[in-house]
């Protein structure tokens, strides 16, 4: 007779898991594997919007596989467990944070990976031993992650330097970029958004509601000549016109993008647009934390360290357009390399080097 583990008293690396999940799991675990795709997004963030394009491309092209999708609301639920021990391929867009260990025979697919600007987990030893460090690895990662997705040479420093993973790297792939690129072709995008064609667009990505970005003073300074949207790397709320959904086309919706540390800004620049960076806390965050890139000589536009001098930016720009922005025109396409190309063919790639060759 096989005996049932109760998997209530397997500690992972968030916790025990609940003795519901944990029977769930169990009795998955006697069942062979089937041919379905467990895409679990791990958080709330915007930018794992990036993962509803693969998923919408692949029901596409391969209607024949099962597709289940587990968001926060729903994780180390039975449903959750029931799939992840059934499930032949998991697809996450960074980490299985509560995991129970992975099936033999199961491949994992780390599908969206965010780019940072500021440093975080081992390369920073300041910040390696913090609950906070993004991208710490956990034991339960060692030997899990088959393939990493990356959007270029950079990126890929980028996360060996910071992650512990153990797999191949797909270089040169980005769900967000080619997600992008699609809504760039869509004639009604802006509409679509429910925005005023005649009015420039400028997206704000934050790395937090804590950011020194004055939201509303924005708004009402320039009311009547340009409409802003707000974004939050946590998902966190600053402002009424925030957005939470579907970021690679507001990111083709907008003109400009006006950053603190928001990670976005790595995933704008392949659109080769202007970025004004909003840092009052730069020479902080170099020294104590310190960054992947020198943004005063890199970035696609000015670094402005407070409101007025943002507010003097976004005049110059209204009045002047791209070509205002001081070393806009000089950064740009060199600054779009650290970035995917536009159409990265994400979707055809990542099914082949994962779920296609298998």
């Amino acid at each position: 007779m096989t005996k049932i583990v109760d998997g209530s008293k397997a500690t992972v690396h968030a916790g025990p898991v609940s003795r519901a999940a944990g029977v769930a799991y169990s009795l998955a675990r006697l069942l062979p594997l089937s041919n379905r795709i467990l895409i679990d997004v791990n958080s709330q963030r915007p930018v794992d919007s990036a993962l509803s394009f693969l998923s919408a491309r692949w029901r596409t092209q391969h209607a024949g596989i099962r597709q289940v999708v587990i968001t926060p609301r729903v994780r180390d639920s039975w449903r959750h467990s029931w799939h992840l021990g059934r499930s032949r391929w998991l697809v996450t867009n960074e980490l299985f944070f509560s995991r129970l260990p992975k099936r033999e025979g199961q491949f994992m697919l780390v599908a969206v990976n965010e780019q940072p600007l500021v440093r975080s987990g081992r390369d920073n030893p300041d910040w390696v031993l913090q609950p906070s460090s993004e991208r710490r690895p956990s034991r339960s990662q060692v030997d899990r992650w088959d393939l990493v997705v990356t959007s270029s040479p950079f990126a890929t420093q980028v996360l060996r330097s910071s992650s512990g993973y153990v797999g191949e790297v797909l270089e040169g792939v980005s769900a967000f970029a080619d997600a992008s690129a699609t809504a760039l072709d869509d004639p009604q995008l802006r509409i679509r958004l429910a925005l005023n064609p005649n009015l420039p667009v400028v997206l704000c990505a934050l790395a937090s509601s804590t950011s020194a970005m004055q939201a509303e003073a924005l708004v009402q300074a320039f009311a009547g000549r340009m409409q802003f949207r707000f974004v939050t790397d946590d998902g966190s709320r600053v402002h009424s016109s925030q957005v939470f959904d579907d970021l690679p086309s507001w990111c083709a919706a907008a003109d400009l993008l006006v950053t603190d540390w928001s990670s976005l800004a790595m995933e704008f620049g392949s659109l080769q647009r202007p970025i004004v960076a909003f840092q009052p806390d730069h020479l902080d965050v170099v020294r104590r934390r310190g960054t992947y890139l020198d943004l005063p000589t890199v970035l696609p536009g000015p670094m402005v360290t407070t409101m007025s001098e943002l507010f003097e930016q976004l005049q110059v720009w209204l009045a002047d357009g791209d070509a205002g922005l001081s070393e806009f025109g000089k950064r740009s396409s060199a600054f779009s390399q650290f970035g995917a190309p536009p159409k990265s063919v994400a979707a055809e790639r990542i099914w082949q080097s994962s779920m296609g060759s298998r």
